[in-house]
């Protein structure tokens, strides 16, 4: 219920938010990104208060993008361009800088678009979207604008399989690295 900044030597420089339903309050953070080129704001996904909550980088409250369902992750396209990963309805939201919606795509499914537990986010080097999904035990790639390209994954611990991913991320040479249950 906090976000706990520290030094790349690890030396704890401050905490920010504490338990609660106020602004700069949290319960159940999930994922946050930190946009280094408007202003510096640490955009958090604030799970248990269904909102994104902005701090500014001396960590105090900036401002609140409410009424999202259950987000557990965050990123922010070149454009400022925020994509949320909405867990209780199954979709991912598309909101400007300000916090406005500007579309949405999922729904609960296994079909292709479809999503069924979304949780980490990651772009590629070309702007593309990767979602990987906790109950479908799949990865599904999406344009920006929410248009569907690939997907990937069955259930299983072998090679190529899923048993309920959680993040992912993508190195400098769109590399993908995912993260489940073995």
């Amino acid at each position: 219920n906090r976000i706990q900044k520290f030094t790349i030597d690890g030396v704890w420089q401050a905490t920010i938010g504490q338990r609660g339903q106020a602004n700069g309050q949290m319960y159940v953070p999930h994922g946050m990104v930190l946009d280094e080129s408007n202003n510096r704001l640490l955009y958090v996904a604030d799970y248990g208060n269904d909102r994104i909550q902005i701090f500014n980088q001396s960590g105090d409250w900036d401002s609140t993008f409410a009424n999202i369902s259950s987000p557990v992750d965050i990123v922010i396209d070149y454009l400022h361009n925020m994509y949320v990963a909405d867990n209780k309805y199954d979709r991912i939201l598309k909101l400007d800088s300000r916090g406005q919606f500007l579309a949405y795509w999922g729904g609960t499914g296994t079909a292709n678009g479809q999503l069924n537990g979304p949780f980490g986010l990651v772009f590629d080097s070309q702007n593309n979207l990767y979602v990987v999904e906790y109950w479908n035990n799949r990865v599904q790639k999406f344009s920006s604008d929410g248009t569907w390209i690939l997907s990937w994954g069955i259930y299983g611990t072998g090679q190529g399989q899923f048993n309920h991913p959680t993040d992912i991320a993508i190195d400098h040479n769109d590399n993908i690295y995912i993260a489940d249950h073995d």
